[in-house]
């Protein structure tokens, strides 16, 4: 284990610790705290290993590429996609639009070529003062989660069934307020593209305990909309974190490797389903930015171009990834027709049926038909 790595994660969970009951819904009207989490709610701090150089020159030979759990790309494996099924196009009507929201995404990142629509900022300038010179990251990745989520929505989805809308709603260090939250879940629902396309996939990999009836009212229209809303369900191991417990949203729990539920996965009865999110031994890997970001300021060899992150923000975009690969093969389905599909290919872990720690299951692109329907 990298030297100083227990005190990034330690800096990255959720701060407080008081036990809190298993929430199967939220309630409307309770008022907002002032803002979530944010992106703490769904990832640990990024893990280098000795498997990977902190250049990153081994993860991009390998991304993708892996054939045994453990490795690079062992997270696609378990979805059952081989490299043939990830790049390929056969039955694509239209690539899907799916909004990231998030920390911001690097646009210059080689695995996102070509996948980005020009991004929303909601944060503005953002200025990092205490070094000489001082660093700005205003309209960057300031932290590196963002970029790190688009890159496995990219890896699931594939190049030709989606386009990545990066929406900047949480600052560098990983914090949001639910007000400016909201206003970028409410751009998301009334962003149009060139063409006249629209956002169909919203994904957040953010969270927090307090609720928030301002951004529950944007979700809600969101979906209302026509927006299918996927969300982690949190890193505290106990009931689903806001906004995952809204029955809008999808509420998404994260494995390991082996397929066992992450100890630190959030569940209840509310959980969609689980994906891979990894642990401190097998991380997910993902794109990174090819900048430094805020936290490795002054790092003498900072990370850049890929990293290991493990948690629910990492399993949340594998299903809105597999969302937008269904989608942009129907594009005629709605919310409750595209999670009967999503129902339907999968493996039911943990109990019969659907239940509290897996939800339905996890759910795998090898089980779906080359052109998308049964």
């Amino acid at each position: 284990m990298e030297p100083g790595f227990l005190s990034r994660l330690v800096r990255a969970v959720l701060p407080g610790g008081a036990m809190v009951l298993a929430a199967t819904a939220c309630t409307a009207g309770v008022p907002s705290g002032g803002g979530l989490d944010g992106v703490r709610g769904g990832a640990f701090g990024p893990r280098p290993g000795d498997r990977w150089t902190l250049s990153g020159q081994r993860v991009v030979a390998d991304f993708g590429e892996a054939r045994r759990r453990g490795a690079v790309g062992w997270n696609l494996e378990m979805l059952g996609m081989s490299e043939a099924e990830r790049t390929a196009t056969a039955g694509i009507k239209l690539p899907v639009v799916v909004g990231v929201l998030d920390t911001g995404v690097d646009a210059r990142h080689p695995a996102l070529a070509g996948m980005l629509a020009p991004g929303l900022d909601f944060v503005g300038e953002e200025v990092v003062r205490d070094r000489q010179p001082p660093v700005a990251y205003t309209g960057l990745d300031g932290n590196g989660h963002g970029t790190h989520v688009a890159g496995i929505l990219a890896a699931v989805a594939g190049s030709a069934s989606v386009r990545i809308l990066p929406i900047k709603a949480m600052d560098l260090s990983g914090a949001g307020e639910d007000d400016r939250i909201a206003r970028a879940v409410d751009a998301a629902r009334t962003w149009q593209g060139a063409s006249g396309e629209r956002v169909r996939i919203l994904n957040l990999s953010i969270g927090g305990r307090t609720l928030s009836e301002r951004l529950g009212a944007a979700l809600r229209a969101a979906h209302a909309a026509g927006i299918t809303i996927v969300a982690a369900s949190g890193n505290r191991g106990r009931g689903l974190d806001f906004p995952a417990c809204l029955p809008e949203v999808l509420a998404v729990g994260a494995t390991t490797a082996d397929e066992g539920l992450a100890t630190y996965s959030n569940r209840g009865p509310g959980l969609a389903f689980v994906a891979p999110g990894g642990d401190v031994n097998v991380p997910v890997w993902s794109a990174w930015p090819m900048h430094v970001v805020a936290s490795d300021l002054g790092v003498s060899q900072p990370q850049t171009r890929d990293g290991g992150m493990m948690g629910t923000s990492m399993a949340a975009p594998h299903v809105a990834g597999l969302a937008a690969r269904l989608l942009a093969r129907r594009p005629d389905m709605g919310h409750a027709e595209l999670r009967r599909e999503l129902g339907r290919y999968l493996v039911d872990l943990g109990p019969p049926g659907p239940d509290a720690w897996f939800g339905a299951g996890l759910p795998l692109w090898s089980h779906v038909p080359a052109d998308g329907r049964r």
